[in-house]
Parts: structure tokens; sequence; C-alpha cells
């Protein structure tokens, strides 16, 4: 068919604009990818469909967390109750009777012998529950782009991760016999991804329904395999179980037969990048199943700069994984209250439509943490319970002296925990300079530098500086164990006007001691002192 020459200039438009969105999305982001690779196109994926309650997955999408009401996110989902029965021999009658009843079942988790029901009135309900709980079907999302902008000055990873987290060697089989279930809004074909990825899709009714490209993302980081994207545990098995729909839409009931279906198909790990304001029953009886099998379950805190995570990671039983940049620094939007914090900040990954992007968020933090504790089991050859226990017992002291609401237990060090066997290394640290403003009952300020060994070996006699604005304070750490801390309260004096502070520490090996990270041996900060209308009473 012949083209006007608008036709023409129409086409030669969006080619443009098309090109300068690819451009956008890379603008950041190192590397290269080999160009014998530019003609490969990856594997389709193999995709399983929750046949059970295929019949129940039309309807309206559910709407992305931004587009929530107050009532909607407490209260849940108008019209639908999930059902817990106590028995199995009330569960079978409840299921008998719903024919004529009015009620529609839209879902049911035999494990946990809970139902998902819609109905016109809640009067429907009457006579038909007993033995049985009731409980609201709460939206569940991804984590939106962070409510809470990341403060000034926020370092990017791009493609760093690998580095920034000690990994030196090549990584490509960490993770190797490890499955791992991520449960998000599903994964598509990507030329960063391995081929064989299955995946369980709960949300399809059969026919596929348009991707998120938040699942991609958040696989590659596990089990990305170019040079834009390397993932930290590329030789982990991935199980990808679509729980959220297109707009990153899910509830209480698919979180909770995600789970279900994790465990059941083998799962060892489960990384969840979403999030609810709901406290699910459900959700906590799946996770319960969970841990009686022994799987761990790594969740975001979520985005919003809230004093505690979102759900499921408030649960009891999951890792709340929070955010930091690449200077190790708590990124103002990621929840308070997490059990440790890893890289959530401009991180390269994987998107929809063969694309890639620079990823933020907590969505990103859970699956580095995941994989972390995937790769330390394959390299130290024990259980991914060991391995957790191994990534938490090693993680880099940060903010207050010991656990804080900001920072957890720590911040993820992959590196240490792999080499946390090997005699030798000599690491010694300046962790964090932690202001504390003065109050009433102390009216002078004060400065916690703390120091952390982050090597194999003990350290004897190690001398420090701390320098302050009223001058520089010498102490020594007389005896530190490896993984220990030692903090030194520092007074501080300054002007009344001051707005800043910069200070300052220094740790130095003794005894001839070659350390191996020389780089973490001083730590400056500036220090934003509050306002007197800030300070504390």
């Amino acid at each position: 068919m012949k083209r006007s020459p608008f036709e023409w200039l129409l086409i030669g438009l969006l080619l443009v604009a098309a090109a300068t969105f690819g451009w956008w999305l890379m603008r950041d982001a190192a590397g290269a990818r080999n160009a014998a690779d530019g003609d490969q196109r990856p594997t389709p994926l193999t995709r399983v469909v929750d046949t059970v309650n295929a019949d129940t997955k039309q309807g309206p999408r559910l709407p992305s967390k931004s587009h929530l009401s107050l009532e909607d996110a407490l209260l849940g989902i108008p019209n639908e109750r999930l059902i817990r029965f106590a028995t199995e021999e009330d569960y079978r009658r409840f299921l008998a009777s719903l024919d004529g009843s009015g009620l529609r079942l839209l879902g049911r988790i035999d494990q946990l012998r809970a139902v998902r029901l819609g109905f016109d009135k809640l009067s429907d309900l009457d006579g038909l529950l007993d033995g049985a709980e009731q409980f609201s079907n709460f939206y569940v999302t991804v984590p939106d782009y962070p409510d809470v902008a990341a403060q000034a000055g926020s370092l990017g990873f791009g493609d760093q991760l690998l580095a920034w987290l000690g990994v030196t060697t090549d990584n490509s089989t960490w993770g190797k016999g490890i499955k791992i279930a991520i449960l998000d809004t599903g994964v598509g074909s990507h030329r960063a991804l391995p081929d064989g990825i299955l995946q369980i899709d709960l949300v399809s009714d059969g026919e596929l329904i348009p991707l998120n490209g938040h699942g991609t993302a958040v696989a590659s980081l596990i089990v990305g395999q170019d040079g834009l994207t390397r993932g930290i545990a590329p030789g982990s098995e991935l199980l990808s179980i679509r729980i959220g729909d297109e707009s990153g839409g899910s509830n209480s009931f698919l979180l909770a037969e995600g789970i279900i279906a994790a465990v059941d198909s083998g799962a060892q790990l489960v990384n969840i990048s979403m999030g609810s304001y709901g406290d699910s029953a459900i959700v906590r009886d799946a996770i319960a199943y969970a841990n009686q099998q022994g799987v761990l379950i790594f969740a975001s805190s979520g985005n919003e700069g809230f004093d505690s995570p979102a759900y499921p990671a408030a649960n009891n039983n999951v890792v709340a994984v929070g955010a930091v940049d690449a200077k190790s620094d708590y990124l103002a939007f990621s929840n308070l209250g997490s059990g440790l914090n890893a890289p959530g900040y401009a991180i390269n990954a994987a998107w929809e439509g063969d694309q890639y992007t620079l990823f933020s968020g907590t969505s990103a933090s859970a699956p580095i943490v995941t994989a972390a504790v995937a790769a330390t089991a394959t390299q130290l050859g024990i259980s991914t319970a060991a391995a957790y226990q191994i990534v938490m017992a090693n993680l880099n002291e940060a903010g207050a002296p010991g656990n804080d609401p900001a920072y957890g237990d720590g911040v993820l060090n992959l590196g240490r925990a792999i080499n946390s066997g090997t005699p030798g290394i000599y690491d010694a640290a300046a962790a964090s300079n932690y202001f504390v403003p003065a109050t009433a009952a102390e009216p002078v300020p004060s400065l916690l530098v703390t120091f952390q060994n982050r090597g194999t070996e003990r350290l004897i006699n190690t001398p420090v500086t701390v320098t302050v604005p009223n001058g520089t304070f010498a102490y020594n750490i007389g005896n530190l164990p490896p993984g220990g801390i030692q903090t030194f309260d520092t007074p501080l004096y300054f002007p009344t006007n001051a707005e800043s502070l910069e200070v300052s520490s220094q740790v130095t090996l003794s005894n001839g001691q070659t350390d191996s990270n020389p780089r973490n041996n001083g730590l400056s900060t500036q220090i934003i002192l509050p306002t007197p209308d800030e300070a504390a009473p």
C-alpha cells in the first residue's frame, strides 16, 4: 500500500520517539552487551495457569496503591470476604452448600481450609459460616515509586552492585541447587534472563494478560546473566509465581495462594517485593505453612517512609528488608523497622519488552538479600537456614550502635558472609558517626562513633581517632573479635548558630597487620543539625 508523505512523517516521528525512550531508560546504565548476542532472542517462558481457581479470574483489575482510598486500604476489597474453617469437615460441608446460596466462590486454598467469597449483600453469608472465621481481603500491590524522595546526594549503584557487595570472582554458578520463588507480577522473556524459568500464573484466566515489568526487574537481580544486569545467584533455579496484574495489583488471597504454591513446588527461598496496608490472617497462615516446611520468606519493607514495614514484611517469620544507597546511607523513603538493609537505589535491572531500567526502592533490596542467602548456601555448602544466619552475622554496622529502627541489624555484605570461614583476614572499619542531639536531661550533644571488626581475625590494641569541631580525640580498641563493634561517646561543642558539623573517624591496624580493605578505615560525615523547633524536648 502506498503511503502518503504525512504517513511517512508520522512513522518517522514514532521511530524517533521509540529510540529516544530506549535511550532514556539506559542513559545512566554502564556496561555493554556483546555484539554477537545482538540477534539472539530469549526462549519463551513455560507458564502454568492456576486451574483450580481459573473460572474466577474474570473481572476488573485491582487499582495500584496510589489509587487506593484509605477506606479501601484498611477495609479491603468491597463485597469480598476470606473465610477460614476450623476443621476439614466444616470446610467440605461449606463447599457442598454453596450451590444456590447466591455466594460466588472466587478461590480456595485447600491446605489452609480457606476460601475467597464474593457476595452482593453481607447478609448473604448468614447461616452459612458455622465453624468459620471471616476476614477482609486486603489489597496488595507492588510498592509505588518512592512517595518520600531519596535525600539529596544519594548515590546510585548502576552496574556496580556485585562489586559493592564484595563479589570479586566469577559467580555464574552461585545459587546452583537452590530454588527461589518470586511472588510478583510475572517474569517476561528477556535477553538478560536464563531460559526455562517456570511461571505459575495465579492471575490470568488462561489467556495471558499484559505483564508489569516489576517482576522481570526483580528476577534480573537474582539470575541476570548479561553485562548490564548481573544477578547475585544466577545458578539458582527461579520459580516465578504471578500474583500481580498489569497494574501491579493483587490481594491477600492471591498472596497466600502464592506462598502455598511456592512451598508445594519445592522452593527453599521466597521473595515478595509487594506490600499491603492490611494484616491478613490467611497470609499469616500461609507464612506459618512455609515456616513449618523450613522455607525462608524475604519481603520489601515498603517505600512510604513510614515508622514500620508494610505487610507481609511486618509479619513474624518474614525477613523485612530496607534500602540504602551506594554510600550505605539509609534512604528516606524506606520504611523503618526492617531486619536489615540492602542496596535499593538506581540499580541496573531488566524491564519488560527487552528493555532495561534503573531500579529503585525496597522492591530491589529484598531480592538482593534473597539471592545473597542462596549464594552463601552454595558457596559454603550449607543449608539456606544456616546461610541466612551467616549473612546476618556478617552485616556491616551502620547508624546507631547495634540494632536501630533505620538500619535494623546492619547492611548486607555478601563478601564478608562468603569469606567468613577464611582465616587471616584483617579488616578494621570506621562504621558509623552517629549524632545524638541535646535534650533537657542531657544538655550536651554527643557523637557515638562506632568501629567494627569486619575481618576473620581478632583485633588487638587498635588505635582510633575521632575529629570533631572541638578537637581530635584518640582512643584504643583493646580486644575486638570478628564481627564485633566498639563505640566511643565523643562530646561535641560547637557554636549555637551552627547549621552543620563535619566529623571524621579513623582506624589504623597495629602490629604490622595489613588491612584487606583500607577504604573503610576512615569515615567522614556531615551532620545537619536540628533547628530549635526540631530539637528533642
